[in-house]
């Protein structure tokens, strides 16, 4: 596992996740927010190129779709080498401390993450697939693609890119993230674009 790592490089940074994790659930409004940014992922990866599409910009609507599927690629090998359970479970977190922060995506899929690398009869079901992936982001990288492909949309790029911010942080708060999964899932939505 690469927790130690992931830490450290947070640290590095700067970066105080319990620190981040007291400020957000100290604020009911900011908890609130993350918990629906975060909860927009799939709803942004269906809308963004549809209306896209709709608006005249159909390459764009195609380059988006293209860099999912590349940004799916690239986190996929990656996370092959940096497994990681993620921050709750890392630093012992105890969840009956939050007021506001909702948990749930910290540990919801620790029982498939750890089923694929301890049972040798696992057997992979995308009706029961729950994220799995660390390092780096998805949800982080897919904010920086929804942000990037709304941009032409003059009325509403920034309403996009607020949602895509609060997505790309939520990964941290709502999720089970280290600040240097949501940096390289930027990146890794970056070489997506210019790829596709």
């Amino acid at each position: 596992m690469q927790d130690q790592n992931l830490a450290a490089l947070d640290a590095a940074l700067g970066f105080d996740w319990h620190y981040m994790i007291g400020f957000v659930d100290g604020h009911p409004t900011l908890a609130v927010i993350s918990k629906a940014a975060y909860s927009t992922f799939g709803l942004q990866l269906l809308l963004w190129p549809l209306l896209l599409a709709i608006l005249g910009h159909t390459k764009r609507a195609y380059v988006m779709v293209a860099s999912f599927a590349v940004i799916c690629f690239i986190s996929s090998v990656i996370s092959i080498w940096t497994p990681a359970i993620g921050t709750y479970s890392y630093y012992g977190f105890d969840r009956s401390l939050l007021r506001n922060l909702d948990p749930f995506y910290g540990y919801y899929f620790l029982d498939e993450f750890n089923s694929v690398r301890e049972n040798r009869n696992f057997v992979w079901s995308f009706a029961a697939s729950k994220g799995i992936l660390t390092f780096p982001s998805v949800h982080a990288a897919v904010a920086f693609l929804c942000a990037w492909a709304a941009w032409p949309l003059r009325l509403l790029r920034y309403p996009a890119f607020a949602v895509n911010v609060a997505m790309a942080c939520s990964a941290v708060t709502s999720a089970n993230h280290y600040i240097i999964d949501v940096i390289a899932g930027c990146a890794v939505a970056a070489i997506s674009i210019v790829s596709a």
